[in-house]
């Protein structure tokens, strides 16, 4: 089946024109995730599944996703598609943990009537209901409007290089991410690329360790190579995580949803080990 989703450069969905979207129309919001399950999820789906995919290479996991995203919004049609509707997905890269994998960057359209709590409450049941089915361990919303107490108050910020590097590209990507993750000593720093745009959410310090970062940069390279930080102004974050080996249940993420989608989240959870499955079998 050929799959739905666009490759890098597709659109700016992500980028600073979605960014610039007016807070007087319909709130959109951008759902980041990755169909790569959890190094956690062992515990759910057992060690003998998770081991051969642990193995499979960046390419693979990108045909995967590729796929695998396509089931994705399908689920979301079906038991979210009264409320929100969700346009084409581009896939990009993203990272977390250190690691760069394939990632998924889905845009969602509200009705120009939800804001605020409203708005939270409805992209943070979705964002959790990807989680969940996915088994992730964070899942990551940003929106155009305010998301009320739903949203973490998260700092974004793009990155781009400032001297040393040949440009924006999956190397400098990839590259900047790892060295991020060194410098500042935080393996849960994560971020996300569409191929027009780097961004990451500060958990706290990324701006202030700019400076040691750069210097941890050229520890590396011969030249002086620098990057540098642009803050998106006023940008509302949704961030849903759960720990899976503490909480195999997932608690943590179905605190957000209806109960009445359980039923559908389980089903949906089991077609998406099923394919896991097929998956370690044929790589």
């Amino acid at each position: 089946m050929k799959s739905i989703v666009r490759r890098f450069g597709a659109s700016l969905a992500f980028g600073i024109v979605w960014l610039s979207v007016s807070t007087s129309q319909a709130a959109i919001c951008n759902l980041i995730f990755e169909v790569i399950p959890s190094k956690d999820t062992a515990v759910i789906v057992g060690q003998e599944l998770y081991s051969p995919l642990a193995r499979q290479t960046f390419v693979n996991w990108q045909e995967f996703t590729n796929e695998e995203s396509e089931d994705v919004l399908n689920f979301l049609d079906e038991n979210f598609g009264s409320e929100a509707k969700f346009r084409l997905p581009i896939l990009g890269i993203g990272g977390f943990e250190g690691n760069s994998n394939p990632n998924v960057i889905l845009s969602v359209d509200f009705p120009d009537n939800l804001s605020n709590e409203m708005l939270g409450k409805a992209i943070s049941e979705i964002a959790a209901a990807v989680g969940y089915t996915l088994i992730q361990d964070g899942t990551v919303a940003y929106c155009t409007q305010s998301v009320g107490k739903y949203g973490n108050a998260l700092p974004l910020y793009f990155v781009s290089p400032r001297s040393g590097f040949k440009g924006m590209s999956v190397d400098f990507v990839k590259t900047a991410y790892s060295a991020i993750v060194d410098a500042n000593n935080d393996p849960f720093l994560g971020y996300t690329y569409d191929g027009e745009s780097m961004a990451m959410l500060d958990f706290g310090g990324l701006p202030e360790k700019l400076a040691q970062t750069n210097t941890y940069f050229n520890s590396l390279y011969s030249v002086s190579v620098r990057i540098q930080y642009s803050k998106a102004n006023n940008q509302p974050s949704v961030y849903l995580a759960n720990n899976w080996f503490e909480d195999p249940t997932g608690k943590s993420l179905l605190e957000f949803v209806d109960e009445n989608l359980y039923a559908n989240l389980k089903l949906a959870r089991r077609a998406y080990t099923d394919d896991l499955r097929k998956f370690a079998d044929g790589n």
